[in-house]
C-alpha cells in the first residue's frame, strides 16, 4: 500500500482509501490526475509531468478526471408500458366481442325484418297476379282487376296472358316490383354479412337461414311464373305458409 496526498488537504492517506480520513474528501476512482499546464494524465504522487516536465505543486488542487457511471435505467417505465399493454388488450378482449356482437345483432334484426316487409309485398303482388290470372279466365269481374282482365270494349280478354301482361305494365305495379328486386338483393347481400355468427347466435342464425331459403322460394314463384293457374295457386300458399312458420320460430330470439 503506497501514500498519496489528499487532493483537498494535502495529507498523506493510502491510495487505497475511498474517502480522505482527515477532510472526508471523496477520493476518485481514476488512477491518473491531470497536468495543470498541459491537461495529459499524470500518475498519482507523481512530482513532474511526464510530458511537459512541469512540477507538480503539491500544495494546489489537481485536476481530477470525473468517472463517468452509466445511468441505470429504470423499469418502472418498462414496467408501466407493459400494464398499459395488458390493460388494452384485456379491454378489446371485452369490448371487441362486444361491438361485433352488438353489430351482428343489429344486422340480423334489420335483415329478419327487412324479409318480413319484402314477403308482404310479394304476397300482395302474388294475390293480385292470381286474381288477375283467375278473373280473366273465368270471367269475374271485380273492380281491382277489370282494367287487366278487359280490353278497351270490356268484354274479357280471350287470352289470360294479355290479361297478366296488362298488370306487368302498368306503372304502379311496375314500381312495385322494382322495390321488392332492390330489397331482395339488399337481402342478399346482407345474409353474406351474417354466415359466421357469434357462438350466442349460431342457433337463430340456423333458423334464420330457413327462412331465407323459404323466402327465396317465395320470391321466385311471382318472379319466375310457370306452370297453370292450380300449381302457381297451391306454391303460393304453401310458400306463403312457410315463411309464417319461420317467423314464429324466430320470435323466440327477436
Amino acid at each position: 500500500m503506497a501514500l498519496i496526498k489528499c487532493p483537498n488537504c494535502q495529507k498523506d492517506i493510502s491510495d487505497k482509501a475511498n474517502a480522505c480520513p482527515n477532510c472526508g474528501y471523496i477520493i476518485p476512482k481514476s488512477k491518473n490526475n491531470f497536468c495543470s499546464e498541459c491537461g495529459k494524465p499524470i500518475p498519482l504522487g507523481a512530482t513532474v509531468c511526464s510530458n511537459c516536465g512541469c512540477p507538480i505543486d503539491e500544495k494546489s488542487e489537481p485536476i481530477v478526471q470525473a468517472e463517468v457511471y452509466p445511468v441505470k435505467k429504470s423499469k418502472k417505465g418498462l414496467i408501466k408500458s407493459v400494464i398499459i399493454i395488458i390493460v388494452v388488450v384485456a379491454i378489446g378482449a371485452l369490448v371487441v366481442p362486444k361491438i361485433q356482437s352488438y353489430k351482428y345483432d343489429s344486422n340480423l334484426s334489420y335483415t329478419i325484418n327487412l324479409i318480413v316487409d319484402n314477403s308482404v309485398m310479394i304476397e300482395e303482388t302474388g294475390i293480385l297476379m292470381h286474381d288477375v290470372w283467375y278473373n280473366s279466365v273465368f270471367e269475374q269481374e271485380d273492380s281491382k282487376t277489370d282494367k287487366f282482365t278487359k280490353n278497351e270494349y270490356g268484354e274479357f280478354n280471350e287470352d289470360f296472358n294479355d290479361s297478366l301482361n296488362n298488370l306487368y305494365n302498368d306503372p304502379e305495379f311496375s314500381s312495385k316490383v322494382y322495390s321488392l328486386k332492390e330489397n331482395h338483393e339488399e337481402i342478399i347481400s346482407n345474409m353474406k354479412s351474417l354466415t359466421n355468427p357469434p357462438a350466442k347466435y349460431k342457433e337463430a342464425y340456423s333458423h334464420m337461414k330457413t327462412l331465407y331459403n323459404d323466402y327465396v322460394a317465395f320470391y321466385n314463384i311471382i318472379m319466375k311464373l310457370n306452370g297453370n293457374l292450380l300449381t302457381y295457386t297451391e306454391d303460393f300458399n304453401e310458400a306463403d305458409e312457410k315463411i309464417s312458420e319461420d317467423l314464429e320460430i324466430l320470435r323466440l330470439y327477436y
